[in-house]
């Protein structure tokens, strides 16, 4: 009798190789996955700023203030200027009932109360018509020609009465609580200052340079002469040598500060260039290598153009920065940053004119500049360091361009889980059909033993049985 050996064939759902391919498949798979969320992770970083992870809009240094009631009826029964012989007259009455309420007053009631800029043609305009600015608040830049100290007495504080003479010459009188610091008084110092006042009334008083003949203008009453400075007028050109005395600021032999005149000469240059006065395509772009050389000797980018690529903005805040040479109100300054600067060279210090609210911390900028000078500031954690101070020239939000490899990428990963899915069930269903040939072959084989049993003992088999 013929013996058939046992042959045992795997019937589990995939072979060896068959596994060894469908974890490395998957293994792909899951890696395409992570770096997909990674990379949409990322760009929600730089493009969602409602999720809290990014900042908001610029800081802005505001202060609530309360205006005051000015009763300017009751001001205008105690005044009197509308013949000449009523204006060289000073009311005590007046003066002191005015004077109550804006020796209280700051810089942020004349803000929040829309205050007007003398010039000749608004001192032309007061002296004409008096009364329909009487209360009004005004603001009067010049030379202190005239000055001396008042006490009226009864515990009332003392005042400095005087007059400038502005830079278009017009004569503005005044009467204020107190000088700033360092402002001098004696005669011929020749200080240049800002009164914030309210306008009280027309006023004559003799020239003292010519005696009988009278200078006339319009008479403030304020809180303080602030120290200023002179108009630097429309900068289309940037001056030769304005730039000659500037320092950089040095870690070890000391700090200069930021000066005046250069800072705001350039700023109004920024302001008030003509279209295409400067070649930005030959400026260079700030890369690692430049910005280590502004770092290191900035006499050599003093005053210069550079083009600021991609970066961000890691801080900026928009504030009135008091008074300043391009008469400028409000300016926005702050910190730009970019991962390819390293060392000490890992950010800007940016100061722009006019106020900046459509950008947010965080944003992507890129824009254009000029150089100033290296200034040490303090960082959070203490000590000193050293930046690039810049005034920037245009700033704009940058935006990448469409990046097609994320939909590329995507598209990968949906093909793989499909092929994947496809092969999956392919595999099972040619295992399945193999394991069903299997079972087939070894059942015949069963079938065939035992036919072959049955013969070798004679017995017999039954006949098929016919169709009807």
């Amino acid at each position: 009798m013929r013996k058939f050996q046992n042959q045992t064939q795997s019937t589990g759902l995939f072979a060896a190789s068959e596994k060894r391919k469908l974890i490395v498949m998957t293994v792909g798979l899951v890696l395409l996955v992570v770096a997909f969320g990674i990379s949409r992770y990322k760009e929600g970083q730089y493009r969602d700023r409602d999720d809290g992870v990014i900042g908001g809009g610029p800081i802005e240094f505001s202060e609530r203030v309360e205006l005051p009631e000015i009763d300017v009826a009751a001001l205008e029964a105690m005044v009197s200027d509308g013949s000449p012989a009523d204006r060289v007259l000073l009311e005590r009455e007046a003066l002191e009932h005015l004077f109550e309420t804006a020796r209280n007053l700051g810089p942020a009631h004349f803000a929040a109360m829309d205050t007007r800029e003398i010039d000749a043609g608004v001192a032309s305009a007061l002296l004409d018509d008096p009364s329909a600015a009487r209360g009004d608040p005004f603001t009067a830049r010049g030379w202190i020609v005239s000055l001396r100290r008042r006490n009226p007495g009864s515990g009332r504080p003392a005042q400095w009465q005087g007059r400038l003479v502005l830079e278009d010459e017009s004569s503005v009188y005044f009467v204020v609580k107190d000088l700033a610091e360092g402002i001098r008084t004696e005669p011929g110092a020749d200080e240049f200052v800002r009164i914030d006042g309210l306008f009280l009334k027309a006023f004559n008083d003799e020239d003292p340079e010519q005696p009988g003949s009278w200078i006339q203008g319009p008479l403030l009453v304020g809180p303080e002469a602030l120290r200023s400075y002179t108009s630097l007028g429309p900068i289309e050109e940037l001056p030769f040598g304005a730039f000659a005395d500037v320092t950089d600021d040095d870690l070890r032999e000391g700090f200069s500060g930021v000066p005046h005149r250069p800072l705001w000469t350039l700023m109004a240059y920024a302001r008030d260039r003509a279209e295409g006065s400067v070649d930005w395509e030959a400026a260079p772009e700030l890369g690692q290598p430049e910005v280590t050389e502004m770092m290191v000797d900035g006499s050599r980018w003093r005053a210069q153009p550079f083009r600021l690529g991609p970066s961000q903005l890691m801080g900026f805040w928009v504030q009135r920065p008091g008074e300043n040479a391009a008469r400028m109100e409000e300016v926005t300054e702050g910190w730009i940053g970019n991962w390819n600067w390293t060392g000490e060279a890992k950010v800007l210090r940016f100061v722009m004119p006019g106020a900046r609210r459509d950008l947010a911390e965080g944003d992507l900028v890129q824009g254009r500049g000029f150089f100033l000078k290296n200034h040490a500031y303090e960082p959070r954690d203490g000590g000193l360091r050293l930046a690039s101070y810049v005034v920037i020239d245009d700033l704009e939000e940058f935006v990448p361009p469409d990046d097609r490899s994320i939909q590329q990428l995507w598209a990968v990963v949906i093909a793989m889980v499909v092929g994947l899915g496809g092969l999956l069930f392919f595999l099972v269903v040619r295992d399945r059909k193999r394991s069903n040939r299997i079972q087939e072959t070894l059942a015949q084989r069963r079938r065939d033993r035992r036919r072959l049993r049955v013969e070798g003992e004679g017995v017999p088999q039954p006949a098929p049985p016919t169709s009807p």
